[in-house]
């Protein structure tokens, strides 16, 4: 018994290991293959993107042209992309051109097809569907996005959503609603709000009335609990809508939290005006706020002379903004740093003097 199963064991052990290296390298040729195919498909798919994506091209450039043919039909969600991209390629600004291309996009399944895909279970393609629609800037879709955007669980979905409504909106009651919708999420930040702004202005100042324009933004301005509003401020200084300067400032003195009378004074300087309140925070108790007020200080002619004073400050934050913002005044600001180098007791002023003359 013992000499069967001396024998029976090498046997068995052996038929085992042939049978799991036999396994093994039928499962990388089963995983060799499956890439392959994988790669293939991809492949084919990128292939056919780019084909429709050059033919629809030429048609959006007759369309605009004015050729009255119009597209094909849009057969599927992954054409619907291609068409999408080929009209973000070819970038049409004349209005007339645009609502040419829009009343041929009217005939074909294109807008049924997104959204339809902004409503799957999938939200990787929720997310691709936005941006797409963002890229369409096809303002029909506005109404059904945003109400998408406000039940969206996901918050990557969520935020694509809001950017895609900035990007398709074009009247100023749009805007406001895209501002009630931002205030209710909280966990947006503020760069990101920022550019949904932006973007969103882009498309008023394109399709809007100034006057029209201005009244909205003032409704939103006069919301004390905003936790959008700064954002909104720096969007309003960053695409220079001058108009909106007295506004701005009426918003800062009405409600004079930190970062509302930063941004007011930033979209100010962003916008090349003055204001008295950007002298009057040179004084402030706050070293924030006294170097946000002596960064924006440039076109501010009564600065130079308080921010000499500043020059004597403790903090060594306050007179390196002072003396670097000195030197933007030109030959005035020079002589001021000078006189500073030379004739003040405080050695801190002096030495901070010393160092912006030596970066001039």
């Amino acid at each position: 018994m013992d000499a069967f199963r001396s024998l029976t064991f090498p046997i068995v052990s052996v038929w085992l290991l042939h049978t799991l290296l036999v396994f093994f390298a039928v499962s990388l040729l089963v995983v060799f293959v499956g890439l392959g195919v994988h790669k293939n498909s991809v492949l084919r798919r990128e292939r056919r993107h780019a084909e429709n994506r050059e033919r629809e091209r030429d048609v959006i450039r007759a369309i605009a042209a004015g050729d009255s043919r119009g597209f094909t039909s849009v057969s599927d969600l992954q054409h619907a992309f291609s068409l999408v991209d080929a009209l973000h390629d070819c970038n049409i600004t004349d209005p007339q051109e645009e609502k040419r291309i829009y009343d041929a996009l009217a005939s074909t399944p294109i807008e049924l097809l997104l959204r339809d895909a902004i409503r799957s279970k999938d939200w990787g393609l929720r997310f691709k569907s936005m941006t797409a629609i963002h890229d369409l800037a096809w303002p029909v879709f506005f109404n059904e996005l945003l109400e998408h955007v406000a039940n969206e669980d996901n918050l990557r979905v969520k935020c694509s959503g809001l950017y895609a409504c900035s990007g398709v909106l074009d009247t100023p009651e749009q805007f406001l609603k895209l501002y009630d919708t931002t205030d209710a999420i909280e966990q947006l930040t503020t760069g990101f709000t920022e550019s949904v702004f932006r973007t969103g202005l882009k498309r008023l100042v394109r399709y809007a009335e100034p006057d029209a324009i201005a009244q909205v933004l003032d409704t939103c301005l006069q919301r004390p609990l905003s936790p959008r509003l700064a954002s909104l401020i720096l969007s309003i200084g960053k695409e220079h809508l001058h108009t909106l300067g007295p506004k701005i400032v009426a918003c800062a003195r009405a409600r004079p939290q930190r970062n509302i009378v930063i941004s007011s004074m930033r979209a100010l300087y962003l916008m090349g005006l003055s204001d008295p309140i950007i002298v009057e925070s040179l004084s402030s108790d706050d070293p924030v706020t006294q170097v946000a007020a002596i960064r924006c200080s440039p076109f501010c002619a009564d600065a130079p002379d308080k921010l000499v004073g500043l020059m004597t400050s403790r903090s060594f934050d306050v007179r390196y903004a002072a003396a670097i913002t000195l030197l933007t005044f030109g030959a005035q600001g020079t002589e001021l740093l000078d006189t500073v180098r030379t004739g003040f007791d405080d050695p801190y002023a002096r030495n901070m003097a010393a160092f912006a003359l030596a970066m001039e």
